[in-house]
């Protein structure tokens, strides 16, 4: 038996094939490491862009320019959520995109939730797609994710919103 490669969009993302303007900034991965949603930076002559990719089973989208509408109150709202569950902090994007996290059991275990939208545009009419999905997080990850985002925030430091 011979071992093959696997195709390439199933092998792993290694930041050394990315382009030099684009890095990795972060994963979001399910308790049992089948699900995950990532962000990769982008900037787009001073506007910040996201690819946002999702995977969800069987199910993956991916959106090249995603701009986050809300990443600086999201920030704020995700420090509050780690110690308090009734909170539901959601990062706001272009074309759909939500990410919401919440507790779901009265332990307050948490889960993230991810609406993932793009636009494809035809002569004869443009063509919406989407992904939906969500998945429990482990807990011990939570402060992790918030180092994350507020890496994300980089671009807004300069302009005192957050």
């Amino acid at each position: 038996m011979t071992l093959q490669q696997p195709p390439k969009a199933m092998r792993p993302l290694v930041v050394a094939e990315l382009p030099v303007s684009v890095r990795l900034i972060m994963k979001i991965r399910s308790s049992d490491h089948k699900f995950f949603i990532e962000f990769i930076s982008d900037n787009y002559d001073g506007v910040h862009f996201m690819e946002v990719r999702a995977k969800f089973g069987d199910f993956g989208g991916r959106n090249d320019s995603v701009y986050l509408e809300n990443l600086p109150e999201f920030v704020r709202e995700f420090d509050e959520f780690i110690s308090n569950r009734s909170k539901t902090p959601e990062l706001i994007g272009t074309y759909g995109f939500r990410l919401t996290f919440f507790a779901y059991t009265p332990a307050g275990r948490p889960r993230v939730r991810c609406n993932l939208g793009n636009t494809v545009c035809h002569p004869e009419g443009n063509r919406d797609f989407g992904v939906y999905g969500e998945f429990e997080i482990d807990t011990e990850y939570l402060n992790q994710y918030l180092k994350e985002f507020r890496e994300l925030c980089n671009p807004f430091f300069d302009n005192g919103q957050i």
